[in-house]
């Protein structure tokens, strides 16, 4: 539904949504990885925040609607590309096991 009115054609999780104490405004963290278009899929997703938030106000009882803000969350890309360097570090030398370094003595 989203990508026939919206033009939302990227598929996308939602990171975490933050909301006031209040209820009334919700941040919501979206995460795409492999987007190559993350203006388009930012530009949908703020044209049908309307839409999600009347879908919202009747899927849940509550006396205000959170007004939804979408925001590009990398956390999980950063988290990716972390992952990538741990993988690519070189082990220890096997020669180098005997040293001691200074904090390490007692």
């Amino acid at each position: 539904m989203l990508r026939s009115l919206f033009g939302i054609s990227r598929k996308f999780d939602t990171a975490r949504t933050i909301t006031t104490n209040d209820l009334r405004y919700a941040r919501v963290y979206i995460s795409a990885l492999n987007c190559q278009d993350e203006k388009g899929l930012m530009k949908g997703l703020k044209s049908a925040a309307g839409y999600l938030r009347h879908q919202l106000g009747q899927a849940i009882d509550l006396r205000y609607t959170p007004e939804l803000q979408f925001i590009m969350d990398d956390s999980i890309a950063h988290g990716a590309h972390i992952l990538d360097l741990l993988n690519h570090v070189k082990p220890a030398n096997p020669a180098n096991a005997d040293i001691v370094l200074p904090e390490d003595q007692e």
